[in-house]
């Protein structure tokens, strides 16, 4: 997810409790790394797509089973957050805590997360999970996936899987057909070959100041 803006929040009762909020493109996200805990509301925006979200996201509905699929068939697997609960009725999902992005806070040492590479791709493919790591479908462009890209630790780790294809999922036939044109090209060596490229070219930028030095 693409946070355009992040705030940070204390709670009433306990300083020691803090959230971060984000908002993409499909959902508010909010972070609470001291209880190792991330909550995802699905919630409509006024978009110039109108009622859906552009047409390789499609519905919030669908964004949703997407990324529920998703971190279910992930479960018990590194690199990826954990599902610890789901609200289909108010389209919530509660996931554990993976790190802070990787734009911010990628250590000098890109080696590291190199060569966490192979893994995390690899999984992916072993559970039929096909995630889009461009922004339009073989752009070449890099720089997509740094929205999905975070670090806890030592620890390379992916989130949003609301533009994945869980392939063969139960609701397999409403994905859309941009959605599943734009996966034609998809190709693990390239995926590898681009991710790893991210990780090597990004240049750290400054986190917002405030937000995250309590953490």
């Amino acid at each position: 997810m693409s946070s355009k803006a992040i705030n940070t929040v204390k709670s009433k009762k306990s300083i020691t409790k803090i959230m971060y909020r984000s908002r993409g493109e499909t959902a508010i996200v909010e972070c609470y790394p001291r209880d190792n805990k991330v909550v995802k509301h699905f919630v409509p925006r006024k978009k110039k797509f109108g009622v859906g979200h552009g047409p390789l996201r499609g519905s919030l509905e669908m964004c949703f089973a997407r990324e529920v699929e998703c971190l279910r068939r992930l479960k018990g697997e590194k690199h990826f957050p954990q599902l610890i609960n789901h609200d289909i009725k108010n389209l919530t999902i509660e996931m554990s805590y993976v790190g802070r992005p990787f734009r911010h806070f990628a250590d000098d040492n890109r080696q590291k997360y190199i060569e966490q590479v192979d893994l995390i791709v690899d999984t992916l493919t072993k559970h039929k999970i096909k995630l889009a790591y461009e922004l339009n479908p073989n752009d070449g462009k890099t720089g997509y996936m740094l929205s999905m890209m975070m670090v806890h630790h030592d620890q390379l780790n992916i989130i949003d899987f609301e533009r994945a294809w869980p392939f063969g999922f139960e609701q397999d036939e409403s994905i859309t057909d941009a959605l599943r044109s734009s996966f034609d090209h998809h190709n693990d060596a390239k995926f590898k070959s681009m991710l790893r490229e991210t990780i090597i070219t990004v240049n750290k930028e400054e986190s917002p100041k405030g937000y995250y030095e309590e953490e």
